[in-house]
């Protein structure tokens, strides 16, 4: 029988022992070697006394601890070394007993390997080359590792490799690379067969948002309105019913030409509702007047429709953007723009209009246009709803200077302004710019 054999029977055969022991395990895997201390008020009776058995110490008087370094020279003085206990303590336990450092340091070259094992598979792909993004550290990093740490506890990392190869497959497969639009249910099955493998919850769907943008070399997105628009700009439509957009007076082109069902609705002096699918077909869209018109709400937009065609008999070119501008009519904007046609916008005056009308400004420069934004519009139109301070503090995020200064009017008289109360001033204003008499 080996010392440790001979130690380990004598421990065993000691059951009031067993919780020192677990005690000097920990703060060994803790410090790296026998030390700290022990709360006598932790101990019972018949601990204590199994304990002076060894060291000869009597522990109901005295220090309120124990240092377990005298415990150990206790053992020694029985001819057991420190190497000797160490090796005896894990045979009771039947575990490696482990300096937490030296373990930490284990656990993570194990991780490592893995991510670079899996990485050698895919180098020189955009999905492999996000996650070397990510194994240096890079955004995103945190959640691969937390993920990473959930799976390896469960001891199931082939569950969690399958999911990594998955995401690294989807960001190798973006629409957009080939120049086209999915619904990202649609992605998702392509890629996992299921359907909402990439919700934004899940954290595939949440790594594949980094790993998008990393491959469009922008921020990650911050809010919905962002993520959004980011996955738009990597082929993928989120939600395609409700992002829709409302057109009138526009003639547009497709790859095999003009857009008979447009030209349809043009003729016949029609406007129509299209969805997210429909617009990312579009190459090119045709406004006879080169001007594009913008209004926030359906009801504005109906009856601006409505005067024109009633009084001029013009199917005037308009959009409506539903309130905060979705990303369908932010991508018939851009296609706006692109087909050389400029922009008019008009929304109501209040903070979460002009906000809008801020980032639309921002967005597109000098190519839109925006009116109503005055002091004797807004005062002329004023509603009894007052401005909560929640509301007010958005003003400050303002950056265009004409907006700067309609929203110093609002912090001054603090009430809101709708659209829906001026839209003689958008039709008047209308007029001038496209030419009507």
């Amino acid at each position: 029988m080996t010392k440790e054999q001979e130690l380990v029977k004598y421990l065993k055969s000691k059951k009031d022992l067993r919780k020192i022991l677990i005690i000097i395990k920990n703060k060994y895997e803790s410090f790296g070697k026998f030390l700290g201390k022990i709360k006598k008020e932790k101990l019972s009776r018949a601990e204590k006394s199994a304990l002076s058995e060894i060291t000869g110490e009597n522990y109901e008087i005295g220090k309120k601890t124990i240092l377990i370094e005298n415990i150990i020279k206790s053992f020694n003085n029985m001819n057991f070394s420190n190497d000797n206990f160490k090796l005896a303590l894990e045979i009771y336990f039947n575990e490696n007993i482990i300096y937490k450092k030296d373990k930490m340091e284990n656990y993570e070259k194990q991780r490592e390997k893995f991510f670079v094992d899996l990485y050698e598979w895919y180098a020189e792909t955009v999905g492999g080359e996000f996650l070397k993004f990510l194994i240096e550290g890079n955004k995103g990093n945190n959640i691969l590792i937390k993920e990473y740490n959930k799976f390896e506890k469960e001891n199931n990392l082939n569950e969690f490799e399958i999911i990594i190869e998955r995401i690294i497959k989807g960001l190798n497969n973006l629409p957009i690379i080939k120049k086209e639009y999915k619904l990202l249910a649609i992605f998702a099955s392509d890629i996992s067969k299921d359907p909402h493998f990439f919700d934004n919850k899940n954290f595939a769907g949440k790594l594949l948002l980094y790993g998008i943008s990393y491959y469009l070399n922008k921020k990650y997105p911050t809010n919905a309105e962002e993520r959004i628009e980011m996955y738009i700009e990597a082929g993928i439509i989120t939600d395609d019913i409700s992002n829709s957009v409302a057109i009138s007076g526009l003639e547009a082109e497709i790859a095999k030409g003009r857009h008979t069902g447009w030209r349809e609705f043009y003729n016949n002096g029609e406007y129509f509702i299209m969805p997210m699918t429909g617009i990312t077909k579009l190459k090119k869209i045709i406004s006879n007047y080169n001007y594009l018109i913008i209004v926030e709400n359906p009801a504005v937009f109906i009856e601006i429709f409505n005067y024109f065609k009633v009084e001029y008999n013009i199917i005037i070119p308009m959009i409506c953007g539903y309130g905060n501008i979705k990303s369908s009519a932010l991508f018939l904007m851009d296609l706006a723009v692109k087909s050389d046609i400029k922009l008019i916008y008009s929304g109501d005056l209040d903070p979460e209009g002009l906000i809008i009308a801020d980032k639309l400004k921002k967005r597109y420069n000098k190519n839109i246009k925006l009116i109503g934004y005055n002091r004797e519009n807004y005062i002329k139109n004023l509603s009894d709803e007052k401005i909560k301070d929640t509301s007010m503090k958005k003003l400050n995020k303002i950056e265009d200077l004409e907006l700067k200064k309609i929203s110093e009017i609002l912090k001054e008289v603090g009430g809101k302004s709708f659209q829906e109360k001026f839209i003689n001033v958008i039709i008047k204003d209308v007029m001038n710019i496209l030419k009507i008499d």
